[in-house]
């Protein structure tokens, strides 16, 4: 297990979330948002639902962003975020003993405008959701431009986490979160490291 990997698992553990700046570089940060922009351009994205499956409901007042799933053999992502993805579930399962045995991501977009309210990622009525995990893309981030992610801690305490283009976000799936209004394009790799579903 590598450092980064390990800093990660052991923050995770002792806090439930995890900030690492820096992950990926300003020139991966760009070709991931220029492949953005190809999907965009082409009609790809579909607007975010809400619920446990992939074709859901949409609520506008609930969320307004878009997604776009991701395929575990694109090769270019699996250089530099699927492999470490990998590696990041290894780790976790050694410390955790969760069992977890596969993950899904998609791309999200939040043009201007656009938000997600108050939730959590896990479910009352499937648990499989247990990590989650964000790489945010916007290289030209600043403030002012709105979307960042509120974590509402354990210890009451909210932590207001911008956007900023490289940083990844991990934490655990049942912990409550938001995206405020974003008043610029907003992207970002978004998903879940998941145990097999289990229905209540």
């Amino acid at each position: 297990m590598n450092s980064t990997i390990e800093n990660i698992v052991n923050t995770v553990y002792e806090q439930r979330f995890c900030i690492t700046d820096n992950f990926i570089s300003k020139e991966e940060i760009s070709l991931l948002k220029n492949k953005i922009t190809s999907l965009n351009e082409s009609n790809s994205f579909k607007k975010a639902g809400i619920g446990k499956d992939k074709e859901h409901i949409t609520n506008s007042e609930i969320r307004s962003d878009y997604i776009f799933w991701l395929e575990k053999d694109d090769e270019h992502l699996n250089k530099i975020f699927f492999s470490f993805i990998e590696e990041l579930m290894t780790g976790i399962n050694r410390r955790f003993f969760l069992g977890l045995k596969d993950y899904e991501f998609h791309y999200a977009y939040y043009p201007s405008g656009t938000f997600y309210k108050k939730h959590r990622d896990s479910f009352k009525s499937d648990d499989a959701r247990k990590i989650t995990v964000l790489l945010y893309l916007n290289d030209n981030w600043k403030k002012g431009d709105g979307g960042e992610l509120l974590l509402y801690t354990d210890t009451n305490d909210i932590l207001k986490i911008e956007p900023l283009g490289g940083r990844l976000l991990v934490f655990e799936s049942d912990m409550e979160h938001e995206v405020l209004m974003s008043h610029a394009d907003r992207y970002s790799i978004t998903g879940w490291i998941k145990n097999k579903s289990r229905l209540f």
